[in-house]
């Protein structure tokens, strides 16, 4: 897709773009994986290539020359029901594309702050204040976290124990995932000490700590 000049000032890669497909009647998101300014005077074996060769300046033309820029997308789905859906068919040459805000984005996947069953996870880079949806159906039994010492795996983890504590329910009801932690260095033991102190963790009724003598 070629960008505007307001869409150069904005647009980078890994940002997430709406195309409206068959001229609107489908929402589409995309994912902006290449970034490619173009200027025709530097065009690989065009006419000039003989005198770029030989160090000859051509000011004149550089100005001259057509000039845009191309981004490339890779297309993730299109709104459905509950998030996104398959294409039938990819979209077509002059679909308009723009950048997605984070109202916008919710509403493209057709999901409320609030939504039943949906936790957000952290801030999708350039959204501020746009988590990641996560449908907690789709979270596998078995998950795993991996990074170098310091990277933020068991805030991470904690995080989501956090977020997997009060899951929406619909009409104003909370709920929680039955959860057993297995820590071996004390990582989560913030839970049980606010638990024991009185505070209330997420919409667990109760909270246990079992010690195993090693």
């Amino acid at each position: 897709m070629q960008l505007t000049v307001a869409g150069e000032q904005v647009a980078r890669e890994g940002l997430l773009v709406l195309v409206e497909a068959r001229r609107g009647k489908e929402k589409v998101i995309a994912r902006i994986e290449r970034i490619v300014p173009v200027n025709e005077f530097y065009l690989e074996g065009d006419l000039w290539s003989e005198a770029r060769r030989r160090g000859l300046e051509t000011p004149l033309l550089k100005e001259a020359a057509r000039r845009y820029t191309l981004a490339e997308a890779a297309v993730l789905g299109r709104a459905g029901p509950r998030g996104l859906e398959e294409l039938s068919a990819p979209p077509l040459p002059g679909d308009r594309v723009k950048l997605l805000g984070p109202g916008e984005l919710r509403e493209a996947l057709g999901l409320s702050e609030d939504e039943p069953g949906i936790v957000w996870f952290g801030e999708l880079l350039g959204y501020q204040g746009l988590g990641l949806p996560l449908d907690v159906e789709n979270i596998t039994m078995h998950v795993g976290v991996f990074g170098e010492t310091g990277s933020g795996k068991s805030y991470g983890v904690g995080y989501l124990l956090e977020l997997l504590s009060r899951i929406p329910l619909g009409d104003g009801a909370y709920g929680a995932l039955p959860a057993i932690v297995v820590d071996a260095n004390g990582d989560y033991l913030d839970y049980y000490e606010a638990y024991a102190s009185g505070k209330q963790v997420g919409e667990y009724r109760r909270v246990y700590r079992l010690v195993f003598p090693s």
